[in-house]
């Protein structure tokens, strides 16, 4: 009992904390975000894509 209690409070814990920081909006996803190829997706061989 003691040890699913354990896991529930953790669990719980980390939850808040997500959401928290997720409503301060420090978890948002702009760093890992790459530019858009427009000439790749434009290009009409392999060769002008790369």
């Amino acid at each position: 009992m003691q040890a699913s209690r354990r896991t529930l409070l953790k669990g719980g814990l980390a939850t808040g904390i997500a959401a928290v920081a997720a409503g301060a909006g420090l978890l948002t996803p702009q760093l890992a975000m790459a530019t858009w190829p427009k000439a790749a997706f434009g290009a009409k061989n392999v060769d002008a894509a790369t």
